[in-house]
């Protein structure tokens, strides 16, 4: 590896903002603190572009999707993008209904994505998605929050009636059945696409939204639709940790932050429970990252956290369960320095 994650991570403390579900958000935000990066768990739409524009990297999750989620993930997103900042986003369940995977389709239409992660069932799921997308600003999906309503969320009010599953000014449907097993969970890497299809489908997406994916499962894939990378570190006890996954989002989010992260200190103190921090000063990144270090940054993330994973299955004893594992697993990130990680990554 070129680059030392973790001694930047505990030396600049880079903000990583998170709109994730509330089932992982406690753990997202304690394997951010363990890697030395500071989260920030804002999800109201009238803050989430403030919260980013103080932060160096976004991660959106798709976890527990809402109508005000949507508008925040846009509200943040569009802030992250015009500083640039790294914006990662898990598309977690996506295809199980659909208000959800037309979530997805508006993120994916609407905001330029520096990296997508998910499990493969998720990632050729979404590659179809993205093959039936009409990019057209008044037929992409039922549920487009429109910049006008982003800006009356911030002013406090809102252009979605409750209970309702449309959106004013919304002229076009995008409809996308077929496209996942319907009979599998939510969340469910279940597939019945071959490795070699799966692959085929990251590489597409890759180069259709120009960006980075990662796709987890027993051998992991990291392309950007031109290289490509696998890291073979983990063990089977992680799929037994609800929000493994949203935890590696967030870890791929604080890896592209160490890197674009300037020179100057980023002036933040820990907060209150819950996840929130006070800042001294705005935390501003302006610079691009080259696309060579995103991706060598989104191996290293994922070789961490795998090893992560490891160590903790290693720790267990016949008394221990999944929780006791989530625990070692943080517990992990927390001591794992930059040399370990690099004699440790395969």
């Amino acid at each position: 590896m070129s680059y030392d994650y973790f001694s930047t991570l505990r030396t600049k403390h880079p903000v990583v903002h998170c709109i994730t579900n509330h089932v992982t958000s406690n753990d997202c935000a304690n394997l951010l603190l363990a890697s030395g990066a500071i989260p920030v768990m804002a999800d109201a739409p009238e803050e989430t572009a403030d919260i980013t524009s103080r932060s160096n990297a976004l991660v959106i999750n798709l976890g527990t999707p809402r109508f005000e989620s949507l508008s925040a993930m846009l509200a943040a997103g569009h802030e992250a993008i015009s500083l640039p900042h790294p914006v990662v986003f898990d598309p977690v369940g996506v295809g199980a209904s659909a208000f959800r995977t037309d979530m997805a389709a508006s993120i994916l239409h609407d905001l330029p994505l520096t990296v997508i992660r998910g499990n493969r069932r998720e990632i050729v799921f979404l590659n179809t998605l993205s093959e039936n997308l009409t990019l057209t600003a008044n037929q992409i999906t039922n549920y487009k929050v429109k910049s006008a309503s982003v800006t009356n969320y911030r002013s406090g009010t809102s252009s979605f009636k409750s209970g309702s599953a449309s959106a004013p000014n919304a002229t076009g449907t995008v409809g996308f059945k077929g496209c996942a097993d319907a009979s599998a969970p939510i969340d469910s890497d279940a597939s019945a696409d071959s490795d070699y299809n799966a692959q085929f489908a990251a590489d597409a997406l890759a180069r259709k939204l120009e960006c980075i994916v990662i796709m987890s499962g027993e051998t992991d894939y990291i392309t950007n639709g031109k290289t490509s990378r696998s890291v073979k570190n983990g063990d089977p006890i992680l799929r037994r940790i609800t929000g493994a996954g949203c935890m590696l989002s967030a870890l791929v989010g604080a890896f592209l932050a160490a890197v674009a992260s300037n020179q100057e200190d980023a002036k933040v103190t820990v907060g209150p429970a819950g996840g929130a921090a006070s800042f001294d000063s705005p935390v501003v990144n302006s610079s691009e990252i080259p696309s060579e270090l995103q991706i060598e940054a989104c191996v290293a993330a994922v070789g961490a956290m795998g090893l992560a994973g490891e160590i903790a299955a290693a720790r267990m004893t016949s008394e221990d369960g999944n929780a006791s594992c989530r625990n070692y697993l943080i517990d992990a990130v927390y001591r794992m320095d930059d040399r370990q990680l690099e004699e440790g990554i395969r």
